[in-house]
C-alpha cells in the first residue's frame, strides 16, 4: 500500500508465499478430488466389474479434504489479488515521482500515533507535495481530539532520505529546501532580536529604557 524502499522484497516474499500455498492446495486437493469423482462414478455403475468398493466414511473424509483445500486456495488467491490491486493503485497515484513518501504518522507522541501514509500518497502529484496539516488532509480523521498534534513524515527525493516534523495547521512542503529553511530561521532570529532591542520600558508613564527613551533624552 506504500512505495517503500523495501516494498520489492516484501512483494516478492508475499507472492512466493501465496504461490506455494496455492500449489500445495492444488497438489493436496487432487487425490481427494479424484477419489470423490471415482466414488461418484462407482455409485452410477454398480454392476461394473472394475468398480471399486467405496465407503461413505472414506467419501466424507475425501470430500472434506477437497473442500478444505480448494477453499484455502480460493482465499489465498483472493488475498493476493486484493493486495496486488492495492499495490497497482498506489503506483498509479504516484507514477515515476522523484518524491517518495516512505512513511507518515499523525497524532501525539506517546499517546496516539496513526499511520497516514496512504492519505499523503493520495494527494501526491508530480515531484512535490504542499498541503496544510489538519483533519481535512486525512479525510476528517482526528486521532486525539482536543490536543495539539504533529505530522512526522519520512520521505526520499532522488534517493536521498529525510525526515520532517510539522505541527498541526502548519504547511507541509516536500521536498524541504534546507537552505531556505536556514534562511527563514536566520530571519526569524534577527526579527526577534530587533523586536527585543525596540522594546521601551516606562515607569509611571515616563520612558526609562529603549530607543524611544533615548530619543526623548536627546530631544531634551
Amino acid at each position: 500500500m506504500t512505495e517503500i524502499a523495501a516494498s520489492k522484497p516484501t512483494e516478492s516474499k508475499l507472492s512466493i508465499t501465496c504461490a506455494v500455498i496455492i500449489a500445495l492446495c492444488a497438489v493436496i486437493g487432487l487425490p481427494p478430488t479424484l477419489y470423490c469423482g471415482y466414488a461418484a462414478w462407482t455409485a452410477n455403475h454398480p454392476g461394473d466389474a472394475h468398480a471399486a468398493v467405496t465407503t461413505s466414511a472414506n467419501f466424507d473424509v475425501a470430500f472434506d479434504m477437497m473442500i478444505g483445500c480448494y477453499l484455502l486456495l480460493f482465499v489465498t488467491a483472493l488475498v493476493w489479488w486484493v493486495w496486488r490491486r492495492q499495490q497497482k493503485r498506489t503506483q498509479v497515484l504516484v507514477p515515476n515521482s522523484r518524491l517518495k513518501i516512505l512513511s507518515a504518522h499523525y497524532g501525539v507522541e506517546g499517546i496516539a500515533d496513526r499511520d497516514v501514509t496512504n492519505y499523503l500518497l493520495s494527494r501526491l502529484r508530480g515531484d512535490a507535495f504542499a498541503e496544510t496539516i489538519g483533519a481535512d488532509l486525512f479525510g476528517g480523521f482526528d486521532p486525539v481530539g482536543g490536543k495539539q498534534k504533529r505530522l512526522k513524515v519520512r520521505y526520499s527525493f532522488d534517493g536521498r532520505e529525510a525526515t520532517i516534523t510539522r505541527p498541526e495547521y502548519a504547511l507541509l512542503v516536500l521536498p524541504e529546501d534546507t537552505s531556505l529553511a536556514e534562511q527563514v530561521n536566520a530571519l526569524q532570529q534577527e526579527l526577534r532580536q530587533v523586536k527585543a532591542e525596540s522594546v521601551s520600558f516606562a515607569v509611571n508613564r515616563v520612558l526609562v529604557a529603549g530607543p524611544a527613551a533615548h530619543a526623548e533624552q536627546r530631544a531634551r
